[in-house]
């Protein structure tokens, strides 16, 4: 946050540093190299070369110079000075993201600080190791030091820095979804921003606030703040930060679906970022514009927009933008029915997705380096100051000893050398053969090493092919939502591919009606073993409707067990297996739902069915047959159940997976009943909030703990 930009202070400020400090002012880096060479005292040699440290805008010349004043503040024990150059080291290492030697010369600084009796200058440190912090996504060391930070400014009623504290605070609750938090510290920063009339704080807290009022979909509150952000910016002419609001209040409106009047914002926005030359900006406005477009189906449009948007991130290498234009332009294209252009994007917009995925796993890895390396030199502080203390205080008795150690060591060397001179004389002809051995063998191991590696990399590249073979028998997800608008398919595979999957087949009746047969399906196993099941399965579904004319789904999972078992099992005419056969099939919950009259039609093996009924706490679950799709000894026709949905009912397939996660604070299952509850819960939410309960519910779940096994669960409302 900018504190010192309100016009009325920076105007007094200015009066008083005209008055009283004039001299400063005008002083050239020549009058201040001048006035060091003639200083008499080493604390005013001190001040000048952190002066000329302020004045420099190369790095190297800023360490050269706070080194200097350093090392003369420790001859003269000038604690004040040892401190500031400490402080002025971390800054600069921290502008070079040396993070870690910033935390150590900022941790440095907090005791000389402290020394001198300069809360300001130990108040400061903390800040910055907080902000550091920040940077590296460590929010709970963050927070720590902004409120360590924050007593301190606190006790000495420094307002501007106190609301600095507040609004950090407030961002570091907001990246962690803490909405009550943070929005409990932007306002507490903004009322000091008010008190203190700093314009560009108070618009700056208003923009928060409302971001957090459109995370919450709270609509109206949102635009009332965000427009305040506006005002103030729009008055004080700043440009970049108007341009972020005309972009926010688009956002706003493309959830409000109001397209026309999203895209107008975007354009308002455009006009600004072109004139400050934010390329970045440009092109996300660009490509949120196509992908409007897109949305009102004027497809021409959305390609026209989102090309001028990949185009300007190509120029700045933003690949985020370059992926999410690729992902419009393939979507306008298939509905335009030019495939080939579609296929075309698509496969780019995968390509970058993935590229992008593997760098951020690789920056995670790298914070996380970072982060242990950090915490670790932490750990050293205080015992390295404390031998450099115990160093100085034994310094003269230190050089006496020493001197006798050299003599010593030296006669004890040469005594040494002339005793071993022999036997290595004797060892080297063995020496040398020995060498040449582990010549040879680290050769055959670095051989063996490359062909793992090659063999690996032919593995994981089969695994990946098979996923897009996988994925080619899901349903679009475009195809679910133009049948089933208020729905959601969580699928989450426990490794590259899975065992698990969805199916879906519409069929449009001669009378107009239209029924949609939709399934969870849990093949046996997960990986490789469990997709290779899953496509057996996918088709075995897709035969039994498409070619048979199957739509009971009783009927249609007793045509694919008999399919499953055809394939699996050698020997037609046994009904036990034999040695060499596979015991292999699904467990799946199908329904078939009439949109026009509300009837449902339903079978399970071994997974049941979930109704919710419309603003109702009651749920209805209906038992599967417990056996599952394929060959089982003593199996039975599969019962085909039915009802009635009313209108706004809610209704859930699923596999076992979800249930089956460990986790929690013991470790344990989540459970059957545990998930049923869970689905209560979140049935009145819509369909897309219903979505991110769900991936928000499994995540805390999990914790640390690992998947363990693939998941699917369908969620669809009448």
């Amino acid at each position: 946050m900018k504190v010192f930009n309100s016009p009325l202070f920076v105007s007094v400020l200015f009066i008083l540093v005209f008055t009283f400090s004039l001299f400063a002012q005008i002083t050239s880096p020549i009058d201040l190299q001048q006035q060091y060479l003639s200083c008499k005292t080493d604390t005013g040699k001190v001040n000048l070369l952190l002066q000329m440290a302020d004045g420099q805008t190369d790095f190297d010349s800023v360490f050269s110079i706070s080194n200097r004043a350093l090392h003369l503040s420790f001859k003269v024990n000038f604690k004040r000075g040892i401190a500031t150059s400490f402080k002025k080291l971390g800054n600069t290492y921290m502008k070079t993201k040396e993070y870690d030697k910033a935390i150590d010369n900022f941790s440095k600084g907090i005791k000389y600080f402290d020394a001198a009796g300069d809360k300001g200058g130990t108040g400061k440190c903390l800040y910055n190791i907080g902000l550091i912090y920040y940077n590296q996504a460590n929010y709970t060391r963050s927070l720590q030091y902004r409120l360590d930070a924050l007593k301190i400014f606190v006790e000495l009623k420094n307002q501007p820095l106190i609301a600095r504290c507040y609004s950090d605070i407030g961002n570091i609750n907001y990246v962690q979804y803490n909405y009550p938090k943070s929005l409990e510290y932007f306002e507490k920063a903004l009322a000091i921003c008010d008190t203190l009339k700093d314009e560009a704080g108070i618009a700056k807290n208003y923009n928060n606030i409302g971001l957090i009022y459109i995370d919450k979909k709270d609509f109206p509150r949102a635009f009332e703040y965000i427009l305040k952000a506006l005002k103030v910016y729009e008055k004080t002419e700043m440009k970049l930060e108007i341009g972020s609001c005309y972009s926010n209040i688009a956002v706003i409106y493309s959830h409000l679906k109001d397209f026309p009047l999203a895209i107008q914002y975007y354009k308002n926005a455009i006009k600004i970022k072109e004139e400050i030359g934010d390329d970045t900006g440009l092109a996300a406005c660009y490509v949120n514009i196509g992908s409007l477009n897109e949305n009102m189906k004027n497809y021409q449009e959305a390609i026209k927009y989102s090309s001028i948007g990949i185009e300007i991130a190509k120029k700045i290498n933003d690949l985020d933008n370059i992926r999410l234009g690729y992902g419009v332009l393939a979507n306008c294209y298939e509905d335009l029915g030019d495939y080939k252009n579609a296929f075309t994007f698509a496969i780019q917009f995968k390509s970058l997705t993935d590229s992008i995925y593997n760098i951020e796993n690789a920056k995670q890895m790298s914070d996380l380096k970072t982060n242990f390396a950090v915490q670790q030199k932490e750990s050293e502080l205080k015992a390295k100051a404390k031998a450099e203390q115990d160093k100085q205080a034994a310094v003269a008795d230190a050089e006496k000893k020493r001197q006798q150690t050299i003599t010593y060591f030296f006669i004890s060397i040469l005594f040494i050398v002339l005793i071993a001179s022999v036997f290595l004389w004797n060892r080297y002809k063995v020496t040398q053969r020995q060498k040449n051995i582990i010549e040879k063998q680290k050769d055959l191991v670095q051989k063996q090493k490359q062909k793992v590696e090659e063999k690996n990399k032919e593995i994981l590249d089969s695994i990946q092919y098979a996923k897009r073979l996988q994925n080619a028998i899901l349903p679009n997800n475009k195809l679910v939502k133009e049948f089933i608008a208020d729905s959601f398919i969580f699928f989450r595979p426990k490794d590259i591919v899975a065992g698990d999957f969805y199916w879906l087949y519409p069929i449009k009746k001669s009378n107009g009606e239209t029924i949609i047969l939709i399934a969870a399906a849990d093949c046996t196993g997960h990986g490789v073993p469990g997709a290779m099941v899953s496509v057996v399965c996918a088709n075995a579904l897709n035969r039994a409707v498409k070619e048979m004319g199957i739509q009971e789904p009783g009927k249609i999972l007793d045509t694919v067990s008999n399919f499953v078992i055809e394939t699996f099992v050698q020997n037609e005419n046994a009904r036990v297996l034999s040695e060499g056969e596979v015991s292999d099939g699904m467990d799946i919950s199908l329904a078939s739902i009439n949109l026009t009259s509300g009837e449902l039609l339903w079978a399970g093996a071994n997974n049941s069915l979930i109704v919710v009924k419309n603003n109702s706490s009651e749920m209805v679950e209906i038992k599967p047959d417990k056996q599952p799709v394929g060959l089982y000894e003593n199996s039975k026709p599969f019962t085909t159940h039915s009802m009635t949905l009313e209108k706004g009912s809610m209704m859930y397939l699923f596999s076992d997976g979800y249930a089956d996660q460990f986790g929690g604070e013991r470790g344990k299952k989540l459970m059957k009943a545990n998930f049923n509850k869970f689905l209560l819960q979140i049935a009145s939410m819509s369909s897309d909030q219903q979505l991110k309960e769900m991936e928000n519910h499994f995540e805390t779940w999990k914790g640390e703990q690992q998947q363990v096994d693939d998941i699917c669960v369908i969620g669809v409302r009448m």
